[in-house]
């Protein structure tokens, strides 16, 4: 399948975990999240999903987040 920690586009900077984040979309997020997203990515400004969700006012998608921790051991 493909990559949830892949970019993608070059003018789409963020992981598909950020741009979930971005609408709100929490259902999206776990979906990711199941399918291997790395809830410790980080944007290209070194900003954390779990901080970009706190930023957006979704604090139940930054709770989610948590929940899940890094990979990897990151």
């Amino acid at each position: 399948g493909a990559n949830p920690n892949h970019g993608g586009d070059l003018t789409l900077v963020s992981p598909a975990l950020f741009a979930a984040v971005a609408s709100g979309n929490e259902t999206a997020v776990e979906l990711l999240l199941q399918a291997g997203a790395d809830p410790s990515a980080r944007d290209e400004r070194d900003s954390s999903v779990v901080r970009f969700a706190e930023q957006c006012g979704y604090g139940n998608i930054a709770k989610l987040l948590r929940k899940v921790g890094p990979k990897n051991g990151n």
